[in-house]
């Protein structure tokens, strides 16, 4: 758990466990995986039935919302939280296929399935009680998610706790602050896991890296009612993505027949990949995902470019120096990280992962987040 950390579009890390299976392109060479912290551990990675493991996090752990939280108010600002950055907390663990399928197995799963449904519920008491918290008494502010700006019954949250004395029994210190949870999953089909109450406090997240996971992650995202805001992050990015925006894409909700994506996906954050075995990532494919969320509207963060970002070709009877003139004076180019066909057309960045936005073309530095 971090009080800081170093993912540039939030300000805290919270994971209620620790513990995945890896599901889609995004996931090949898994940073958490590697995570020391999961490596002192031994935890185990993959399915639970074939031996991954997911470890719940200690009581101390989980104060420490509620402090971040008590901060965030005692500055009268909101705070957003990425849960979770070692597993995926809308995660229901799979049965093996039948061939593999034994009682002990089976019982393995079914322990799972129970622990990290009790995770999930410890979690969602979390969420309400650090969402609005008096910057007076730094006690949980229950807010109406109906009426923005109203105090609503402290009855009516059952885990909320006792606010600020006024007249029936509503804190008389409207002033608060506390955190936006950022929940990120591969699993977006599960979005119905968050209570209907829990939703206006939460931003929804999916992974996506290549067409189709794009395709078929912001497609189940889409249909996520209640919540905060959606969001996909396009991380690691290893293909070029047309993520098709202004298309109007069919809801299985009647007179929802047909929307358009940019309506429902409200934040696209965008990275290349790092780690010892990234995979390259093309510059222009980061531009072009600039270029279609200014064209839809949506807001773009880009991150990162990755520990091997490829410099574009130059257009046909381009000069072709113009692409390496993009980049800051002083930049060099090479192939340092020895892959096939990129001779002399990957930047030598100071920042292994890419993420100093002065050494980049001025076009790619957008840090956009939008308004909760």
């Amino acid at each position: 758990m971090s009080a800081t950390t170093s993912i540039e579009w939030t300000d805290h890390t919270f994971n209620p466990w620790r513990g995945c299976a890896k599901i889609h392109t995004g996931c090949t060479h898994c940073y958490a995986e590697k995570n020391v912290g999961v490596a002192i551990h031994g935890i185990a990675w993959g399915e639970v039935w074939s031996g991954g493991q997911r470890v719940i996090a200690a009581d101390s752990t989980w104060r420490h919302p509620r402090a971040w939280a008590r901060a965030a108010a005692k500055a009268g600002v909101r705070r957003r939280v990425f849960c979770a950055s070692l597993a995926d907390v809308l995660e229901v663990p799979e049965y093996p296929p039948f061939q593999h399928l034994t009682t002990e197995r089976r019982e393995r799963v079914n322990e799972a399935r129970r622990a990290l449904d009790e995770a999930r519920a410890k979690l969602w008491d979390v969420i309400r009680e650090t969402a609005h918290v008096c910057q007076g008494c730094q006690r949980p502010h229950a807010m109406s998610a109906d009426l923005p700006g109203r105090t609503a019954r402290l009855s009516d949250l059952a885990s909320v706790g006792a606010a600020c004395e006024g007249r029936d029994g509503r804190c008389v210190n409207t002033a608060s602050g506390g955190l936006d949870w950022l929940l990120l999953t591969k699993r977006p089909q599960n979005w119905e896991l968050v209570p209907e109450d829990v939703r206006p406090f939460v931003w929804l997240g999916t992974s996506a890296s290549d067409q189709g996971t794009w395709d078929s992650g912001a497609d189940e995202l889409a249909k996520a009612e209640g919540f905060a805001q959606l969001f996909v992050s396009l991380e690691p990015m290893v293909a070029a993505v047309d993520m098709g925006l202004g298309r109007n894409r069919k809801s299985e909700r009647v007179l929802r027949w047909y929307r358009p994506l940019k309506d429902s996906i409200g934040w696209v954050i965008v990275g290349g990949e790092s780690g010892s075995k990234a995979r390259p990532c093309h510059v222009e494919w980061v531009r072009n995902i600039v270029r279609q969320c200014r064209a839809a509207g949506v807001p773009c963060f880009v991150k990162q470019l990755g520990e091997v970002p490829v410099l574009r070709e130059p257009a046909a009877g381009e000069d072709p120096f113009i692409p390496d003139r993009e980049w800051p004076q002083g930049t060099l180019f090479g192939n340092h990280r020895r892959v096939d066909g990129l001779n002399g057309r990957v930047p030598r960045l100071n920042d292994k992962k890419g993420g100093d936005m002065a050494e980049w073309p001025e076009d790619l530095r957008v840090r956009e987040v939008p308004h909760g």
